[in-house]
């Protein structure tokens, strides 16, 4: 049964492909086979094992060409890959740096380690001068840094500063010029200040020229800004206190005769009168009392308002004593004692 199975393939091969009769067997062996009625069974098994073993050749052959196809074809999907990955790569590098506009550059000191940004430091003794991309000029303090875009956006100019810097102003009405410093933003078009935040627990903002508006960074304190236009006056900001203060200049010999201290409704208006005239007043007014060495405040006048509704009496001498570099202890809730500053 089983050899009338494998016969039945064996010849099912051979009618499909009958140039194997030519290459299975010779001339000479046709013509006697020919010749006889019935093949012997030793015949018949030769004759089996020899187009079993061709059927087996062919099929190994072809088994092996697929296989280099597909080794072929693997091979070249490898090789595509990679191409397309380091292409890709080469692609993204290169449009990330026209997006940005920069280029890889080796750093060299620290304005170089961002390609946006530039930070410049004073380690000398001296001021030194910085022109900035704007043609704004800045006058360094020794032991500052400010830091800045390299090429300023379309509708700002951002400075950041980290110690006291003079700045002159390029005018440009479609970029207001802003420095960040000790908790206050300052802005200007065209104008020239000084902003010292390495004033102690202080920083000041001192106008030169033109005008400056100074708001709060951190507008959680609820503070207004402050708008100055009169050269020679300064703003304080002293974030323990949380108080923001204009400073006007000191007066002229010829300014002291202008004196006065108005008092309307709950809003006290005083101007360049002396210190101990302005401590009588506040003591009348909040029911206080307020002491002070006669020596430590003799020479010392105040201009300013205080609003006897909104304002403490610790508020408005914390203020006092910020301006003129004096200090407040407070002895009991009703008692104050002004000292001179150690």
């Amino acid at each position: 049964m089983k050899n009338d199975k494998r016969y039945a393939r064996i010849l099912q091969k051979l009618i499909s492909k009958p140039g194997l009769f030519d290459k299975l067997f010779s001339t000479r062996e046709w013509e006697e086979h020919h010749d006889i009625d019935s093949p012997t069974e030793s015949r018949s098994q030769e004759m089996y094992h020899r187009i079993a073993r061709s059927i087996a050749e062919h099929k190994q052959i072809r088994e092996e060409r697929a296989y280099r196809k597909i080794y072929r074809i693997n091979q070249a999907f490898k090789y595509s890959a990679a191409a397309i990955l380091i292409i890709g790569g080469f692609w993204m590098l290169q449009y990330k740096h026209a997006a940005t506009g920069q280029h890889v550059i080796i750093a060299k000191d620290k304005s170089e380690l961002s390609p946006l940004y530039t930070e410049r430091s004073n380690n000398k003794h001296n001021i030194q001068k910085l022109i900035l991309p704007d043609s704004s000029e800045v006058k360094l303090y020794p032991g500052s840094t400010i830091r800045y875009l390299r090429k300023f956006a379309a509708r700002s100019r951002d400075i950041t500063l980290r110690g006291k810097a003079y700045f002159h102003v390029s005018k440009d009405q479609e970029r207001p010029f802003s420095v960040v410093a000790g908790g206050l933003r300052t802005t200007a078009i065209g104008t020239s200040f000084t902003i010292n935040s390495a004033a102690g627990k202080n920083t000041l903002v001192k106008l030169h020229s033109g005008k400056i508006v100074v708001r709060l960074e951190d507008e959680s304190r609820h503070l207004a800004s402050v708008y100055l236009s009169k050269p020679g006056n300064t703003v304080l900001f002293n974030p323990e206190a949380n108080i923001l203060k204009t400073l006007t200049k000191k007066k002229t010999i010829n300014e002291l005769a202008a004196r006065r201290m108005l008092r309307s409704g709950n809003i006290i208006s005083i101007e360049n009168m002396p210190l101990s005239d302005v401590i009588k007043t506040l003591s009348e007014a909040y029911q206080v009392e307020i002491l002070a060495d006669v020596k430590t405040i003799q020479n010392i006048t105040y201009t300013g308002e205080v609003d006897l509704e909104h304002e403490g009496i610790r508020k408005v001498l914390d203020v006092i004593c910020l301006i003129n570099n004096l200090e407040i202890e407070q002895q009991n809730e009703n008692t104050f004692h002004i000292l001179k500053s150690k």
